[in-house]
């Protein structure tokens, strides 16, 4: 059970009722891609992938323009509306996976996501993204409201948030393999997943049914 005081809570399971698509209508594409991505990266390399796909100046470049570049890469055939938040998620979620100095240069960014590949797989890249993901929508939506109180009361209900996003996104992967084979319906039921273990979290008695998919 999450520790949000009462009116953060509130506000949360009103947003549940109220969104009936978790993280947005692009999140199976984006999703996807991300999957391929980190495939790719491990099957041939960063180097090879970085060669092929990412248009970036190897020389003088930092890794927060590398970054860039690959959100932009995952997010090809994202709508406009959906492109600003899937890209901040995305950077987010590499700069987290390889405890990445913005600073670095490319190369050094390539060798700590093949070392967290090799760990986590593109299982662990999903999680992260999902967690992040779910939290930046959240705060999009309810950032006015959440903030009312005070900077500091905002943080704390924030880290609150963040840990909820963690293990709702923990709990919506749990089943897959290492290098999942991600259909429209395994992600479909991941999402559904991510958003029970939300609503029982800020409210136990809940017992949601799962749609069907």
């Amino acid at each position: 059970m999450t520790q949000l005081d009462s009116y953060a809570t509130t506000k949360l399971q009103q947003w549940l009722r109220a969104r009936a698509d978790l993280v947005g209508p692009k999140t199976n594409l984006l999703l996807q891609q991300l999957n391929e991505f980190g495939s790719q990266v491990h099957r041939e390399g960063f180097e090879s992938i970085l060669r092929k796909k990412i248009d970036i100046a190897r020389q003088g470049a930092l890794a927060i323009e590398l970054v860039e570049s690959i959100a932009n890469l995952i997010c090809r055939g994202i709508s406009a509306r959906e492109r600003t938040i899937a890209m901040k998620s995305l950077q987010e979620t590499f700069f987290l996976c390889t405890e990445t100095d913005p600073r670095l240069s490319p190369s050094q960014v390539g060798q700590r996501l093949e070392t967290y590949l090799e760990l986590s797989g593109s299982k662990g890249l999903i999680r992260q993204f999902l967690s992040v993901h779910l939290c930046n929508v959240i705060l999009i939506d309810l950032h006015d409201s959440l903030q009312v109180a005070g900077l500091e009361m905002f943080q704390g209900r924030m880290e609150g948030i963040e840990r909820l996003c963690q293990t709702a996104a923990g709990l919506a992967v749990r089943s897959w393999e290492k290098w999942p084979k991600l259909t429209s319906t395994t992600i479909t039921s991941a999402t559904q997943i991510a958003g029970e273990a939300m609503r029982k979290a800020i409210d136990p008695k809940a017992h949601t049914a799962r749609p069907k998919v």
